[in-house]
């Protein structure tokens, strides 16, 4: 935890990125690299006339964390997309509570 879901970036953009992202998210929540799930969702969009390209959607789903380490790491993980040229990226938080959420090995 927590589990990050992309939609909107090509497998080899995300492959690139995933370290960075990953090393962001333990360092900021503070958790294990292991612990940081990032899931590709390949996704198509479309508009009237048909597909279209699409900017990154990043969905984080967690358990709730302070709003300081919520906007530093919405800011953090916007970075690496912008500077891939991306004009946009839009990122959601998602909350787990703890009383919902199972983990069986």
């Amino acid at each position: 935890m927590p589990q990050i879901i992309v939609k909107g970036v090509r497998e080899d953009k995300l492959q690139q990125l995933a370290p960075q992202i990953i090393e962001t998210v333990s360092r900021l929540v503070e958790c294990p690299e292991d612990w940081v799930t990032l899931e590709l969702c390949p996704s198509l969009f479309f508009v009237k006339d048909g597909p279209t390209e699409q900017y990154p959607i990043l969905q984080i789903w967690w358990y709730s964390r302070p709003q300081e380490v919520q906007d530093a790491l919405a800011q953090a993980l916007s970075k690496p997309f912008l500077d891939k040229g991306y004009p946009l990226v839009q990122i959601s938080f998602h909350v787990f509570e703890k009383k919902d959420y199972y983990e069986f090995e």
